[in-house]
C-alpha cells in the first residue's frame, strides 16, 4: 500500500504535525530522550512569520499540531526553526518530524531544507539541530499537489526515518 493511496489531490483544510524531540548524537547514532541540559536554549517556529510555538522545556518530545486552510492555489509558505541559545550544546540535539496529513515529510529538509548558523554559514538542511541558526523549508499549496511533486522524497525516506516516541 502505498502512503499517498486514498488522499485526494485538493482538500482546502489539512493538519500540520511537528514533533521536536530533544536527545544527543552519540557515535553517529541517535539517542532520543537522552538527558541534556538546553536550559537556556529556546527553539521557536514560525510559518509565514507568525510564531505557532516557542519551546524552551527539553524534557520530552513537544507535539505541535496545526490545522491549515488552502485559501489560494500556488501559494508560496515558509516554515522556520529557529533555534536560539547560549553555551555550547555539544552532542546534544533536537529532532524535528513535520507530518501533512500524518505523511511525515521530514526527509524533505535534507533535500530543499536550508539551514543558516549565527555565524552566516549556510548548510543543507537536516531532521536535527544542534546549532543557533534557522532551519527553512519553502512549500506551496495545494499541499497535496505538493506531497505528489516530493512523493519520490518522502516515500523512499519513509521507513528510513526515526521513529519518535
Amino acid at each position: 500500500m502505498n502512503i499517498f493511496d486514498n488522499k485526494p489531490i485538493f482538500i482546502p483544510k489539512w493538519n500540520l504535525k511537528i514533533l521536536i524531540s530533544p536527545g544527543m548524537m552519540i557515535d553517529n547514532k541517535w539517542s532520543p530522550g537522552a538527558q541534556i541540559d538546553m536550559s537556556s536554549w529556546a527553539l521557536n517556529i514560525e510559518l509565514d512569520q507568525q510564531c505557532i510555538a516557542t519551546i524552551n522545556n527539553w524534557e520530552s518530545t513537544v507535539e505541535i499540531s496545526k490545522h491549515l486552510v488552502d485559501d489560494k492555489v500556488n501559494h508560496q509558505h515558509l516554515l522556520e526553526f529557529k533555534l536560539q541559545g547560549t553555551g555550547n550544546i555539544e552532542h546534544q540535539m533536537i529532532h524535528i518530524r513535520i507530518l501533512v496529513e500524518d505523511v511525515d515529510i521530514s526527509a524533505v529538509l535534507e533535500h530543499q531544507g536550508v539551514y543558516t548558523l549565527d555565524n552566516t554559514e549556510v548548510k543543507t538542511g537536516s531532521e536535527f539541530m544542534g546549532e543557533a541558526g534557522i532551519q527553512q523549508l519553502s512549500f506551496t499549496t495545494p499541499i497535496y499537489k505538493w506531497l505528489l511533486d516530493h512523493k519520490e522524497i518522502i516515500v523512499n525516506n519513509y521507513h528510513t526515518s526515526y521513529k519518535i516516541k
